[in-house]
């Protein structure tokens, strides 16, 4: 998942293999797999990818969302898939791709909360 900022793009990314990693275009971010809350994020956005991606388009070049859009993908043994919205698409209830927007967002509070855990 890629959410464009104006100062930044966030890149949210999670694996079967236990990773997740949130990272910023700017440099540093959150990388590896977190603690049991990050990986019931992580395991919570794979869910939500798995349940919209027969919504998405299979798609070959991966370029960078504009200013206030939210760029998801999914790779699969077929290929890449995306899909897209704005995050203002994506508030109300009823958008296809909301849980997995929000999912996607739990990854990030879930490595804050560590954060701020491990600076206390």
């Amino acid at each position: 998942m890629e959410i464009a900022y104006p100062q930044a793009v966030l890149t949210t990314v999670a694996f079967a293999d236990g990773t997740a990693s949130v990272l910023r275009s700017t440099g540093g971010g959150f990388f590896g797999g977190g603690d049991a809350g990050v990986q019931r994020a992580r395991e919570e956005f794979l869910k939500q990818a798995q349940v919209v991606l027969s919504q998405m388009t299979q798609v070959e070049t991966f370029p960078e969302p504009n200013v206030g859009y939210v760029v998801f993908y999914t790779r699969t043994d077929r290929g890449v898939y995306t899909a897209s919205a704005s995050v203002a698409e994506l508030q109300p209830p009823g958008h296809p791709l909301r849980q997995l927007y929000f999912s996607g967002l739990q990854v990030l509070n879930e490595y804050l909360r560590l954060q701020k855990q491990t600076q206390q």
